[in-house]
């Protein structure tokens, strides 16, 4: 097993689930061991970790890692879900249109516009909000999200009409940086614009940020910020801790590497080989790119392989126990003097 175990990296299309992927990935790997790190809305495409095998157990400790996103923001309405699925809000933004019915108020106000037409001609004010949403910060996740609420994921319970407000939970964001910033004319719908089309702005943005940071509450919070509601409008996973998009497939291709696999079985006339997709990484290879690395003398690696514990390293955080044969045993972490496993990838049971 230990030999068919590691990472497959997935260049996400748009319209899968993460599911989706991980149940196309079980296909084409021939085998129902398979797990992914780090969900990704079905409208959003990119980056996507696949544990294959024993790899599956080492997806937690992925999922912890930074990761960076290109994405693009509107500006001038929010909407219900924070990004383009949800039913646009027309921005309350001052009290004579507060007192409004919401199903009567313009999609965009006069005011809004307003503010719209200043910061088109003033971006800097737009800068100083993204300033406010960059570094240790304080975020309200989405309320449609798969953050459990007693027990239920936010977005079923949203689904089924209940109101749900999560609490801020703090998250960095390393960087924020708008790579442009563009106009664009959209329908004004029904809410009593006429036929007339309304500006709006869409800023592309490049993210880096922490595990938990959510990109559309960031759209939400900077058009809040502006005083012009926002929401997100595309997505895309860049990289996930180590890990790119240079390094991904997409399901076509790795589709085309199980075909070239059967026939080359077919071809040699092997026996006792199953035709599935190759791994973009062993779980070696994954875990030694994504970790610092201490070298285990032989007595270690195989105290380790049982779950020992050993004398505590000079390295911080969680890192890897490599044994002299390049093999990655353990993901380890030290506790005062000792150091202990808390991923054991090369059981002993398994060597």
């Amino acid at each position: 097993m230990l030999d068919r175990s590691g990472i497959v990296i997935v260049d996400k299309p748009a319209g899968m689930t993460s599911h989706d992927v991980v149940s196309a990935m079980r296909r084409l790997m021939r085998t129902r061991k398979v797990g992914h790190a780090g969900t990704l809305d079905p409208a959003a495409t990119g980056v996507l970790i696949l544990g294959i095998e024993r790899g599956t157990k080492f997806m937690t400790h992925l999922v912890a890692n930074t990761k960076s996103y290109d994405a693009t923001i509107r500006l001038g309405f929010a909407t219900t879900t924070d990004d383009a699925e949800g039913e646009p809000i027309p921005y309350p933004d001052d009290s004579e249109e507060n007192s409004i019915q919401a199903a009567a108020r313009p999609l965009i106000s006069p005011s809004t516009r307003e503010r719209l037409s200043l910061l088109l001609s003033k971006p800097e004010r737009i800068d100083r909000a993204r300033e406010q949403l960059t570094g240790d910060i304080m975020q309200r996740p989405s309320s449609v999200s798969a953050i459990k609420v007693d027990g239920r994921r936010a977005y079923d319970r949203v689904r089924s009409g209940e109101e749900v407000s999560l609490p801020p939970r703090p998250v960095t964001v390393s960087t924020f940086d708008i790579r442009d910033m563009r106009t664009a004319t959209i329908d004004s719908g029904d809410n009593n614009d006429g036929d007339e089309d309304v500006t709006v702005i869409d800023l592309d943005v490049t993210v880096d940020c922490s595990s938990g940071t959510y990109i559309r509450a960031l759209a939400r919070d900077l058009g809040e910020i502006l005083g012009v509601g926002g929401h997100l409008t595309a997505l895309r996973r860049t990289r996930v801790g180590s890990f790119s998009l240079d390094d991904a497939k997409t399901l076509d291709q790795l589709r085309d590497e199980q075909s070239l696999a059967e026939q080359r079985i077919r071809d040699e006339q092997l026996t006792g080989e199953t035709p599935r997709a190759s791994l973009s990484y062993s779980l070696d290879q994954a875990i030694t790119r994504s970790f610092p690395i201490r070298h285990l003398r032989d007595d270690e690696a195989t105290a380790v392989s049982m779950g020992k514990r050993i004398p505590a390293s000079d390295l911080k955080d969680v890192y890897a126990g490599v044994s002299a044969d390049g093999h990655a045993i353990a993901l380890m972490k030290n506790e005062g003097k000792i150091a202990k496993t808390v991923f054991v990838a090369r059981p002993a049971t398994l060597s």
